[in-house]
């Protein structure tokens, strides 16, 4: 019988664990019985004492090693498959032990390779299969577009979900994201809302007013759901609706176009480590003792959250860095809204340094004429607005912040919204053996990182891992906030 590579380990392992001991001691014992050591009783008991303390600890040692390693590749193979088998298809073992373990790998990335093309030419059929939905759909969505009235479609609770151009042109900003009751008054909606409620089909006169004080009229009916009822509202807005309602939105929006730094101004030619690892504890039971139990005991999945970043003139807030540029993306019922974003050159007030130039890329001249941080404190305020807070290594983010609420002596974001941290919940899935900065989390996970070091490109990449991490730490029983938040502080305590 052929022995397998496993097989000779294992008897390397017996060998080295109990004949080459055994061996020894005897030989040692029979040295020193020629000596005479045995003639004295007291000699002989620690002398026998000692060799046993000597042979367990040896045994121990050994023991120890070789299942240290054979439960460091069997966790390998059992995190790499589950990786693959949920959320990034395209992740492959890599165990060289040359044993069974690695050929087992290598069966393993065979059958992902198999599954991955399966995968693919089904894609493949579904995209063929609707090409021409597509085709329809686009057409229909440059038709609103064309059309002189504004059209736009929000959820009931008043969350813009579609704002075609002239209903942005007329209110002067990008709809999209934003709650609509911040432009024109909530109570004849409802009262609209209500009446259609009886007849979903139907469609009401709609005379609106901003809260501006300018009039506002049009149309208004249900947006059916499959199953029945009412998903949102749609609205076709055929009078402009004045300045007044615009100039009214500084309160919410800062005055002129909000200017972002892009997807890639982040150069990354000059990277200077990971931004300092800590938790804030103060922030931390801020945020617990402000979220409620209701909000704990929601599923992790059916939540809205806000992902945040922020890029800074350098890495410590109590010596005077300052936010340069700030961005957000939405994630909702586990689905990133790339079309919701917030993206915001910020001016610091203070010289940018050469340094942190080079890391994003965003110099002294762009930010000259941008807003300040207390001008785009409101517009972020609105925007995360019934979220969540989500960052990677979210807590650096927050002191910042907090420095700009605390100056404007506003309440501070961890005592309106619940944070979870990326990075945190990236090290409750895969334990302190792995990497878990941005890059690594996102390569392990098979999320595409675009625009590193940009505050647009870093709060994306985010919001793309977030729906991964939530589908492994399901599978190890944290489906709800409050698991998380639980497990989150267990980890910072630790």
């Amino acid at each position: 019988m052929r022995l397998t590579r496993l097989d000779q380990k294992l008897m390397a392992g017996v060998v080295g664990l109990f004949i080459l001991p055994s061996l020894l001691g005897g030989a040692i014992l029979i040295v020193l019985y020629r000596w005479g050591a045995f003639s004295d009783p007291l000699t002989f008991l620690v002398t026998v004492v000692v060799g046993l303390a000597t042979m367990m600890g040896y045994l121990g040692l050994i023991a120890y090693t070789i299942g240290r390693t054979l439960v460091g590749t069997i966790q390998q193979i059992q995190r790499g498959t589950e990786l693959m088998a949920t959320v990034n298809p395209a992740h492959r073992l890599e165990v060289a032990t040359g044993d069974e373990f690695q050929r087992l790998a290598e069966e393993i990335n065979g059958l992902a390779d198999r599954l991955q093309q399966a995968l693919g030419d089904a894609d493949r059929a579904v995209e063929r299969a609707t090409t021409a939905i597509a085709v329809e759909r686009t057409t229909l969505t440059e038709v609103i577009d064309a059309l002189g009235a504004g059209v736009v479609v929000i959820t009931l609770e008043g969350r813009v979900t579609l704002a075609n151009r002239a209903a942005n042109a007329r209110f002067g900003v990008g709809l999209l994201g934003h709650n609509f009751f911040d432009f024109v008054e909530r109570e004849p909606i409802v009262r609209l809302a209500e009446r259609l409620r009886g007849d979903p089909a139907g469609m009401v006169a709609a005379n609106l007013r901003g809260r501006g004080g300018a009039r506002l009229a049009g149309m208004m009916t249900s947006l059916a759901a499959n199953e029945g009822g009412s998903t949102g509202l749609v609205l076709v807005l055929r009078d402009p609706i004045g300045e007044a309602v615009v100039a009214d939105q500084a309160e919410t929006v800062p005055a002129g176009p909000l200017v972002g730094a892009g997807l890639f101004s982040g150069s990354g030619t000059a990277p200077l480590g990971d931004r300092p690892v800590f938790y804030d504890f103060s922030l931390l039971e801020e945020m617990e003792r402000h979220t409620s139990s209701a909000q704990r005991g929601r599923a992790l999945a059916e939540l809205s959250y806000t992902v945040v970043d922020v890029e800074t003139t350098g890495l410590e807030v109590g010596r005077g860095d300052r936010i340069v540029s700030l961005a957000c993306a939405r994630v909702r019922q586990g689905v990133v809204r790339p079309a919701e974003t917030l993206d915001v050159l910020v001016n610091p007030g203070r010289p940018i340094p050469p340094a942190s130039t080079r890391i994003h890329g965003i110099t002294d001249e762009m930010v000259a004429h941008a807003p300040t941080i207390d001008d785009i404190l409101p517009a972020l305020i609105r925007f995360a607005d019934g979220t969540v807070l989500v960052g990677h290594h979210v807590w650096f983010d927050l002191r910042f912040l907090r420095e700009a609420t605390d100056r404007l002596r506003l309440p501070p974001l961890t005592r309106s919204h619940a944070v979870l941290d990326t990075r945190s919940l990236s090290q409750i899935v895969h334990g302190s053996a792995e990497n878990h900065n941005l890059e690594s989390v996102a390569s392990r996970l098979g999320v595409a990182v675009r625009g590193r070091h940009s505050a647009l490109g870093d709060a994306l990449t985010t919001a793309a891992i977030l729906p991964r991490l939530f589908s492994l730490l399901e599978r190890r029983g944290i489906r709800s906030l409050g698991q998380a938040l639980e497990v989150t502080r267990a980890l910072g305590a630790a």
